[in-house]
């Protein structure tokens, strides 16, 4: 399943096992993957089954790159302000895309490191931030394929406003766009993080 032990040891106060999926725990005294009682009947715990959906079931980990190559990155991997002027994909820079809960196809939304959602502040017009709990109307994107293979617009729900990355990357993410040009548009990578 590519899962690392839930009871690896901890050194210098670091997990070991330190790719950490938002709603689990780092004792899950009843998964499958704990390595120490090996002569008991196991089966998968409820946060087994949230791990595997999160990572193969719904949805997938990405990048969003933009045209001039920056990638979007939440601050603290969370909690506060996007940005769209990171030079590297790595776990601050990965976003869990996955279908909307209330709607479904072709609206999505996408979940930080720390298991927040990118929020359009007011639903759009103004900045974007990686502080939502809930993935409602304010969080949920349409995802619409752009006219270069591979890209894609970010459309909010609620006013139509396309995600943009002010000079097509370096700077701040907001959602205050009304045409999807190019440099609104991004590349998904897929992460490993």
């Amino acid at each position: 399943m590519g899962f690392l032990h839930t009871d690896a040891p901890v050194h210098e106060g670091v997990w070991y096992n330190d790719v950490f999926i938002p709603g689990t725990s780092f004792n899950d005294e009843f998964s499958i993957m704990n390595s120490q009682d090996l002569w008991r009947d196991w089966s998968f715990s409820q946060m087994d089954v949230f791990a595997i959906q999160y990572l193969y079931g719904v949805g997938r980990r990405v990048c969003l790159r933009t045209s001039n190559g920056h990638y979007v990155q939440a601050l603290n991997g969370g909690g506060g302000n996007v940005v769209a002027s990171s030079t590297n994909p790595y776990a601050w820079e990965t976003f869990h895309l996955m279908e909307s809960p209330l709607y479904g196809h072709p609206y999505y939304v996408l979940q930080a490191r720390n298991g927040n959602y990118l929020q359009a502040a007011n639903g759009g017009g103004g900045n974007v931030v990686a502080n939502s709990p809930n993935p409602w109307d304010w969080e949920t994107f349409e995802l619409i394929p752009g006219q270069e293979k591979g890209t894609y617009f970010f459309k909010t729900k609620t006013t139509g406003h396309f995600l943009q990355a002010e000079n097509g990357g370096g700077g701040n993410l907001n959602a205050t766009s009304n045409n999807p040009w190019a440099w609104e548009s991004f590349i998904l990578i897929n992460s490993h993080f």
